[in-house]
């Protein structure tokens, strides 16, 4: 049975092309534009822009589709203040503690290792700096549109598990029509991924969960094993780190870790 009431009268089929539409039409004329401005090559300018211009045309093309259904932020989990908050360190721990762990023992293991050629201020200034363009480039506006917008019109629908299934299927269909999924292995990692963020959708009711979990696997992925940032790198000839510690545990782990603080938040609030 769907999990959600319906909010608008608009056809569901239309919505779902509009946000799809949404999602492709931005990354795909961002990209378009920052590289005839900034060139193909990577640069910070062009992260830069490219993060802030995805935000702004998400949260503009956001609203025009609530002013469309007539409908309020909050009908797509997209709730504020101290909610927000909550939500956001609920996938940010229910992320970092199952990576940490598995990265302690990866580490101890000697199955790969960690380099920090730079001070610590000069680390924690560039971790900062990653954490901002992920937020503004994936994790917010990925989430606004597939684990907001989509996510609750397919759950006026289907049942949970079919929501969290299509959802994962158009992040992937996403993936691939704007080049970040053009591997198998990259569909792959889009399908669990999304798999993951939209169970923790599903059980917090809130897409800020998602940000924060989004948030915290791009900032590792990209500072810790991307050639761009040299303040902080793993060394990771088996890829151990990269499969296990970032992906395998918390994708498996970090919905059922909410899931518990989720069920223990009313007992300690009472």
């Amino acid at each position: 049975m769907p999990t959600a009431p319906v909010l608008s009268d608009r056809p569901w089929w239309a919505r779902l092309a509009a946000g799809s539409l949404v999602a492709c039409a931005v990354w795909l004329s961002v990209d378009a534009l920052a590289a005839a401005i900034f060139g193909t090559d990577y640069s910070f300018g062009s992260h830069a822009f490219r993060a802030v211009a995805t935000t702004v045309l998400v949260l503009a093309s956001f609203a025009l589709l609530l002013r469309w259904e007539r409908t309020r932020p909050a009908d797509y989990g997209v709730v504020g203040g101290a909610g927000a908050v909550r939500g956001f360190m609920l996938g940010l721990v229910g992320y970092l503690v199952p990576c940490l762990g598995a990265t302690i023992v990866i580490f101890a293991l000697n199955l790969a290792s960690f380099q920090v050629p730079a001070a610590p201020l000069e680390v924690a200034g560039q971790g900062l700096l990653v954490l901002v363009l992920v937020v503004l480039y994936e994790a917010v506006p990925e989430e606004l549109i597939f684990r907001g917008y989509l996510f609750r019109v397919l759950a006026e629908r289907l049942s949970g598990w079919l929501t969290i299934l299509v959802q994962a299927l158009m992040f992937c269909a996403f993936g691939v029509i704007v080049g970040a999924a053009g591997t198998v292995d990259r569909i792959l990692l889009f399908f669990v991924f999304a798999i993951s963020l939209g169970y923790l959708r599903q059980i917090t009711g809130t897409v800020f969960a998602t940000i924060g979990f989004h948030a915290v696997f791009q900032l590792l992925a990209q500072w810790s094993l991307g050639e761009r940032w040299n303040t902080l790198t793993v060394v990771d000839p088996g890829s151990w780190y990269a499969l296990v510690a970032l992906g395998i545990v918390p994708f498996a782990c970090a919905p059922a870790l909410a899931a518990v603080l989720v069920r223990m938040r009313p007992r300690t609030t009472a």
